[in-house]
Order: structure tokens, then sequence, then C-alpha cells
């Protein structure tokens, strides 16, 4: 197992750089963004955001899914050209439908008011980011994970980091990071379809009606979960724009763009490279050996994630005060639901494994879908009275019963084994450390530099409690210890360390 473990660390190393840079640059994007614009402003930037994403979505989800699945089918029977000609075949009546009829009736029909600008760019960075994750799928299937990383990367920066620099030194105002978002994808767009040299694969008469079906057969259901997902995930702000403004949905925004950001680093590091590790192990090792790994990752998830959201909320206020500004300390009250809400929605992910294991993708549709429903219905009952509070509440209700079926129903189909041992360490050590803080909270530590101290302390207090715990075995200490000794600065501290600690046993 501890192959196993130590494989996951290893493996898909550009895919887990990719994926961190992106959670990294958003997080970063957020006191550039809160400082540029007020919580209104932010609020609109949020939704139109939110509506891009969860429009991308419908679009892509289904074929991103069925392309990974299907290639190396068709190239192992010498058809690439039938895939890349049948996967790609509808591109042009997709770009025609929103850049050749819904861009002009946006542009000169629709009465958009002041939002006319930032209607126009939704819709067409819509149509793009849809293509160009499209094209990333087939990156993945062709194992092209430094070009993915590359891509990803670059779309990242320009859509939030470019894109606020347009809204200063431009005077774009919210339309700036999508001038940012719309530009990269311009350029990348071409670039990776030049870059894939695909272009004698395609052949319009190459299209196969069979896998046409077959794609889509595949990927339906995937579809209705990315969809559910963002339903869960988003809806509500476009709730609290109904009942209570833009000027809320910012409040609401900054709090659950600061804590997914945050959660999602730890969760993309770990869930990435650990499912092909899992279906591997699976496939090769049988049932027994993939539980026990699953059982691994699980304490894992706990470990980073558990300490983190209480850290979190303990420096809630000095948090949103380093990173935004004043005009957001109202949204340090929606703190506690959203971070507990989606640590239950992030760790769902591993009873779910249940079906993606037993290739039952249909059955995540129930908790999503009960999820979902539950989650609309709540908000339609406590934004009207509590505000963007009321939404945060709803959201942790909601993934709590989504994590609570999706745990009973994956459970029926592969045994989860819990750690319940390492479990409680961590909660210990986690309320060692949250006693801490408390304390040293007291001490009104200011500006960046008193924040980084807390965290810092928090880290140090954790892991130290920890380990005296004896939260970590032998061999994870020994493989920590190895990784630290080959950094330059630290390798000869950390390897005295080392011998030291062999020497005592």
């Amino acid at each position: 197992m501890k192959d196993r473990i130590i494989e996951i660390g290893k493996d898909s190393i550009w895919y887990l750089s990719s994926n961190a840079a992106y959670a990294l640059i958003g997080f970063i994007a957020l006191p550039i963004l809160t400082r540029i614009f007020n919580p209104h402003d932010y609020g609109i930037f949020t939704l139109v955001n939110t509506a891009i994403i969860m429009g991308s979505t419908v679009f892509y989800g289904y074929l991103t899914t069925s392309i990974i699945r299907f290639y190396p089918e068709y190239e192992i029977r010498d058809e690439l050209d039938v895939f890349y000609s049948t996967s790609l075949h509808y591109t042009p009546h997709f770009l025609a439908l929103f850049l050749a009829i819904l861009l002009p009736v946006a542009a000169f029909v629709l009465p958009l008011g002041k939002y006319r600008l930032l209607i126009c760019l939704a819709i067409v960075t819509l149509a793009l980011f849809t293509l160009f994750n499209v094209i990333l799928a087939i990156y993945r299937a062709r194992q092209k994970a430094w070009q993915f990383a590359v891509f990803t990367i670059i779309m990242q920066t320009c859509r939030y980091l470019l894109g606020a620099g347009l809204a200063v030194w431009l005077k774009a105002g919210v339309a700036g990071p999508f001038w940012g978002w719309m530009g990269a994808l311009l350029i990348l767009v071409p670039v990776e379809l030049i870059a894939l040299r695909i272009w004698k694969d395609l052949r319009w008469k190459k299209n196969s009606r069979d896998l046409q079906r077959e794609l889509f057969k595949f990927g339906l259901a995937m579809v209705f979960v990315r969809v559910l997902s963002e339903v869960l995930a988003s809806a509500d702000r476009y709730m609290i724009q109904g009942f209570k403004g833009a000027y809320q949905v910012g409040l609401y925004s900054v709090v659950y763009n600061l804590v997914s950001s945050i959660e999602g680093m730890i969760v993309i590091f770990l869930s990435l490279a650990a499912m092909p590790v899992i279906m591997k192990v699976y496939e090769r090792e049988g049932e027994e050996n993939a539980r026990a790994l699953i059982k691994s990752i699980t304490r894992y998830f706990l470990i980073l994630l558990v300490p983190m959201i209480l850290g979190i909320w303990v420096i809630r206020d000095p948090l949103v005060g380093v990173i935004t500004t004043q005009k957001y300390m109202p949204a340090t009250s929606a703190f506690l639901p959203l971070l507990t809400g989606i640590f239950f929605g992030n760790i769902a992910w591993l009873p779910l494994l249940a079906f993606l294991i037993n290739k039952n993708t249909k059955m995540m549709l129930y908790p999503l879908a009960s999820a979902a429903v539950v989650n609309i219905l709540l908000n339609l009952v406590l934004i009207p009275r509590y505000g963007f509070q009321g939404a945060a509440w709803a959201t942790f209700i909601a993934y709590l019963i989504y994590f609570a079926i999706s745990t009973v129903m994956g459970t029926r189909a592969f045994r989860w084994d819990f750690p319940w041992i390492g479990a409680v360490k961590v909660f210990l050590a986690t309320g060692v450390m949250g006693a801490s803080l408390f304390g040293l909270e007291k001490l009104h530590m200011h500006g960046w530099q008193g924040l980084v101290a807390l965290i810092a302390a928090a880290i140090v207090i954790y892991f130290v409690t920890f380990l005296a715990l004896k939260g970590f075995s032998t061999a994870e200490i020994a493989y920590a210890l190895d990784l630290a000794g080959r950094v330059p600065a630290v390798g000869g501290m950390v390897t005295a360390l080392r011998e030291r600690w062999r020497r005592q046993g």
C-alpha cells in the first residue's frame, strides 16, 4: 500500500500542477478583484462568470468524458480520422449558433441596457470556452499532460490577472476580466488545434452516426452530473440577486470563492492523482486492496481539510480584512456554514467512487438531484428572510444531505472503510490547534505579517500535536523527510534530522 500512496504522489504531476495553479490564480485574483470592484460590481462579475461556466458545462460535459473513454478504442483500430471527425463534427454549427445568431441578437436587438457589452462578451467567451475544453479533452486522451497544463495556466492567468489589469488600465470595469478571458481563448483555441496536428484527420464525410450515438449515450449521465453540480454550487447566487440584489451576491460570493479555492487546492491535489491509481488497483489487485487504498486517501483528506476548516473560521476576520477590504467584512457571517458545507460536498467524492468503479455513473444523479432540489427550496424560504446568510445555511444543509445520500448509496455498492482511529487523532490535534489560535488571535496581530504568523503558528501546532498523537506512521514520516531532503535550502537540516530520528528508533 505504501507504494500505491507514493504512486499517487508521483503520478499526473502536470495535471496536479495545472489544477493547483488554476486554483491558486483564482485565489490570488480574489484580493485584486475585491479591491477593484465594490460588492455590487463583484456580484455582477460573479453572476456572468458563473453563467459562462454553467452554460459551457451543458455543451461540453458529455463530449469531454466520452472522448477520454473512446479514444483508446479508435486508436487501436487505426480509425482516429473517424474519431476526430465525429467528435468535432458539430463545431461549425455550434460556433455559428453563438457567433452568427446569438451575438448579433444580443448586440442589436435585446434591451440589455448598460450590460449589453458584458453579455456580448459572455456569449463569445462561452462559445470559445466550450471548444477550448473539448480540445483539452483530446489532449488528456492523448496523454499530452504538459500541453494541457500550459494551456490551462495561460487561460486562467489571462482570465483573472490580465483581466484585472484591463479593468484598471483601460477602465473597462466589470468587462475587464471577460476581455482578458475572451482574448486568451481567441489565441489559445487555434494554437490548441495547430499543436494537435489533426487537420489531416478532419473529414466531413468521416463523421460516424454510430459513434455520435455512443458518445452521447455514454456521456449523457455525466452531463446531468455536471449540470446538477453547477446548480448546487451556483444557483443560489441568482436567487440572491433576485431577492436581495447584486450587493449581497458580492458578499456571499467572496466567501464562497475564498473557501472553495482553498479547499479546492487540497481536493484537486488528492483526487486527480488518486483516481487513476484507484482504478488500476481495483482492476489489477482486486476490491480489497482498492478499499484499503480509499481508506488511506480518506485519512489524508481529513488530515488536510479538517484543521483547515477550523483554522479559517477562527481567523475569518483578519483573513477577510487582509485579502479583501473592509467593505466585505459583513460577509464573515457566512464562513461557518460554507466552510462545513463545502467540506461535506468535497468529501462526498469518496463514497461516490463506488459508482465510478462499478461504471454506474447514473447513480450519481440521485444524491446530486436531491441536494439541488433541497438547496433551491431552502433558498426560496431563507434568502427573502435572512439574505445571503440564509443562502449559506441552505448550502450547508444541501451539501450535508448530498454527503449523507452519497454515503448510504455508495457504501451499499462498494464498502467504504472509514479510518475512525485516524479521524479521532485528526480531531484531537485540530482541537488543540483551534484553542491555540483563539488565544493567539487575541493578540490582535495586524496586516499580512500578522495573518501569515497566525497561519504558520496554526500549522506548526497542528502537526506537532498530530505527531505527538502518533498520527503518522514511520513510513510516512520517512517518505516526507525524504521529499523535504531534496529541497536545496533545507536538505542538510532535514538529512540531519532524519538520521537523528532513525538513531532514536
